[in-house]
């Protein structure tokens, strides 16, 4: 039987290799696993302990990670997966987006597609805020629980908010390239299609950013019981 210093032991040590807290949840609960299957066979918590490190050294050795900081090769193995399924997620977002642009400019006049713009960029700027507003208590505990990270999500969805201050400062600016995109269907050459760049590019980064900060809040419900053993 693991007794709860031996568990916090276990905690510590998974601390130190630099992981989120979402990652530590699943870690721990195959080290703790591993240890009372050899724990079972009369093997002592410290040897038992040291042959699981052992077993999990190569990946959670310490390795630089794409900002420079050391982090375990689990934990950065595991992040670029969690990445690529939203990087997945954006691209698919944004073909339809694109699309639907698309299909509106040849179903609609250039000015009921103008204020067609309006109301899409209201509702892109909305979302991610409702969103966030109802999900404040989350977004809180990342000051609250520093230095450690919440989980791998964390930070991701800042893109969103610097896109709604794109949006709100040059709204006057983005309405005028919705007119060179309307025009860009049928003149697919110059502003017009550095219009079509920005909407692909705006769209992809938009969607990155909120399926990174709804990622972030689902990862959350299941971290929040965990937090109060901590």
């Amino acid at each position: 039987m693991i007794s709860v210093e031996h568990k916090k032991e276990v905690r510590v040590y998974l601390l130190s290799k630099k992981i989120s807290l979402d990652l530590l949840i699943e870690l721990e609960d195959h080290f703790l696993s591993q240890i009372d299957d050899l724990m079972i066979q009369n093997i002592s918590f410290d040897d038992a302990f040291n042959d699981v490190k052992q077993i999990w050294s190569d990946e959670l050795r310490m390795i630089k990670n794409y900002s420079g900081k050391e982090a375990s090769a689990f934990a950065k193995k595991i992040k670029q997966q969690k990445i690529n399924q939203i990087l997945l997620q954006s691209s698919l977002l944004t073909i339809a987006i694109v699309l639907s642009v698309i299909l509106l400019i040849k179903n609609n006049t250039q000015e009921n597609f103008i204020n067609l713009m309006r109301y899409f960029l209201f509702i892109f700027m909305g979302l991610p805020a409702f969103h966030y507003l109802f999900n404040i208590k989350n977004f809180l505990l990342i000051s609250k629980l520093k230095p450690l990270q919440i989980n791998v999500y964390q930070g991701l969805n800042t893109i969103i908010f610097i896109l709604s201050f794109i949006i709100g400062y040059g709204g006057t600016s983005l309405l005028k390239m919705g007119e060179r995109l309307f025009n860009f269907v049928d003149n697919p050459t110059g502003m017009g299609c550095v219009a079509f760049i920005l909407v692909c590019t705006y769209s992809f980064l938009y969607s990155f950013g909120f399926f990174s900060q709804i990622a972030f809040v689902k990862s959350m419900k299941k971290i929040n019981p965990y937090l109060k053993t901590l």
